[in-house]
């Protein structure tokens, strides 16, 4: 009987805390902070992110290594999560390059797989619980002998300039 009520117990507990309520748009806000790469030779560097989010997507600008990269990601999102992902490296304005993804977003994580020219980007975000902060890993795994490179990063959100305003009167 104990073992019942115990298997019971621990299926309803199972069945009630495994609910997953998708992401399926993102609220617009203004992020920034900064992260630590690694690649597969040894070498190490810092990045500074600079993040807007907005409804289906994002806007990144990266300064790393004395340059800044601009990258827009676009996705398309059903109502479980699941998207594919449109990724547009701008950083060089007179040449944009596109690329194809996909991915998923459950409650507070969201996870996408790119394909790149020379090898796959994969990348994943926790957001924090009060959506003030995101912090993301990720990696580029190249096919054309360049060494791998992983990073991770914390951002967090920036107050708007009328709250900001507010605060200061």
């Amino acid at each position: 009987m104990k073992r019942t009520v115990l298997a019971l117990s621990l299926a309803l507990f199972a069945a009630v805390s495994s609910a997953i309520n998708p992401i399926t748009y993102f609220p617009w806000a203004n992020y920034l902070g900064q992260g630590d790469w690694l690649n597969d030779a040894g070498a190490t560097g810092t990045f500074a992110s600079y993040v807007t989010f907005y409804g289906n997507g994002w806007n990144t600008a990266q300064y790393r290594d004395g340059v800044i990269y601009l990258y827009e990601s676009v996705l398309n999102i059903d109502q479980y999560g699941f998207f594919t992902a449109q990724v547009t490296d701008s950083s060089n304005p007179s040449n944009p390059i596109n690329y194809t993804g996909y991915g998923n977003c459950g409650t507070t994580v969201c996870q996408m797989t790119v394909a790149l020219s020379n090898g796959t980007l994969q990348k994943a975000w926790h957001f924090g619980a009060s959506n003030n902060s995101i912090q993301s890993v990720g990696a580029i795994y190249f096919n054309d002998g360049t060494p791998n490179m992983q990073w991770e990063e914390n951002i967090a959100v920036v107050p708007a300039l009328q709250d900001a305003t507010q605060a200061g009167e």
